[in-house]
């Protein structure tokens, strides 16, 4: 025997897990800092996110007049990011970082 009330709360469950367990399909993101960093380049940036490398942000610490460096920048522990912590973005994601 067909039961019409089973198909129709079947699909209700349905219809409401997918709109709150969303999250699940997901990794949860947060920022990979603490403080005030500034957005150098976004997704599809022009300079090099491209291909694999295209949903990639950069995020880089400048001062008030918006220079990046002490002094003339010219080693890499006058950069104001130089000695700052980061972090994984989501759980288990990590990528190296250049020197």
């Amino acid at each position: 025997m067909f039961n019409s009330f089973l198909l129709k709360k079947n699909l209700y469950s349905s219809l409401v897990n997918q709109s709150r367990l969303v999250h699940l399909e997901s990794i949860p993101m947060k920022l990979p800092f603490w403080g005030n960093w500034t957005i150098t380049q976004g997704i599809n940036g022009e300079h090099t996110h491209k291909d694999a490398w295209k949903y990639a942000w950069d995020f880089e610490i400048t001062d008030d007049k918006g220079e990046k460096y002490k002094n003339n920048g010219n080693q890499l522990n006058r950069l104001l990011l130089f000695w700052k912590a980061r972090f994984s973005s989501g759980k288990r994601l990590c990528s190296g970082h250049h020197q």
